[in-house]
């Protein structure tokens, strides 16, 4: 994110545990974040929230490792895709997906999305990246594209808030520089 400024956030810990399912709102944005611990997958996939259209990170922590393993992905229906990572993926411990409160995220906006959070982690080399494939962005317009851009600025801002810091450029305490 390239201008910083201050927003309010609204989470609501959905079954009452400050680690089970959590939904995260931002104030002035439509979209709607999730936080849910793999231990709960099973039990809260129920909801409306995991037959929306979104991008997911599958975040891990293996051993001693310095940097986390995260797995960036697109769906057109959450739940479908996190069934099939539940049974075949073993390293995540918890998903964080984003959607929307109203109309959907369509095809071609979660795939820019995607593949924009694979090339942001694949450029700043801060995690352990799970991804077999490099997605390619779809073909958007520019009105389009500058949409969803900005709904990608708004996601990033809100990562490191929700303890992700692999799409942060690090910032030196001594000069106050990114770099």
């Amino acid at each position: 994110m390239t201008n910083p400024r201050p927003f309010n956030i609204r989470i609501f810990v959905a079954e009452g545990m400050p680690d089970g399912l959590r939904l995260v709102e931002k104030s002035n944005w439509v979209g709607l974040g999730i936080i849910c611990p793999r231990g709960r997958y099973s039990e809260v996939k129920k909801r409306k929230e995991f037959s929306s259209s979104g991008v997911y990170i599958l975040v891990g922590q293996e051993g001693e490792a310095e940097r986390p393993t995260l797995y960036i992905g697109e769906a057109e229906t959450v739940r479908n895709r996190l069934d099939s990572h539940y049974a075949k993926k073993d390293f995540w411990q918890e998903a964080i997906i984003f959607t929307t409160k109203g109309d959907p995220l369509n095809k071609a906006e979660v795939q820019y999305l995607e593949a924009r959070l694979v090339e942001r982690a694949q450029k700043l080399k801060r995690c352990q990246l799970d991804n077999a494939n490099n997605p390619q962005r779809p073909g958007l317009s520019e009105a389009d594209e500058a949409e969803v851009t900005g709904y990608l600025d708004e996601m990033l801002s809100l990562l490191p808030v929700l303890g992700i810091d692999a799409f942060e450029l690090k910032q030196s305490c001594e000069n106050n520089m990114f770099i």
